[in-house]
């Protein structure tokens, strides 16, 4: 199982595909080290992180950490090549 915590940018860069870029990168060196699934931790508020994180496939899946202050994302890597 591979992990990741947040993908975030500078905010001034917003909607400029770099967040994007940045997970597909991590998502391929991840498939390259062999992982098969993938969670992420992300701050509970971020909201903007969610939408990129739900449209590269990560499924909200619950758990919470860091005393509520961080939740967990899930995702298969085979469909890493989005």
């Amino acid at each position: 199982m591979g992990e990741l915590d947040s993908i975030a940018v500078d905010p001034s860069t917003w909607r400029r595909g770099i967040g994007r870029m940045l997970m597909s990168t991590a998502l391929h060196a991840l498939m390259a080290d062999g992982y098969r699934e993938a969670v992420l931790w992300t701050l509970t508020g971020y909201e903007q992180g969610k939408r990129l994180y739900e449209s590269m496939g990560w499924h909200l899946e619950g758990s919470a950490r860091a005393e509520g202050r961080q939740i967990r994302y899930r995702r298969g890597l085979a469909s890493a090549r989005r």
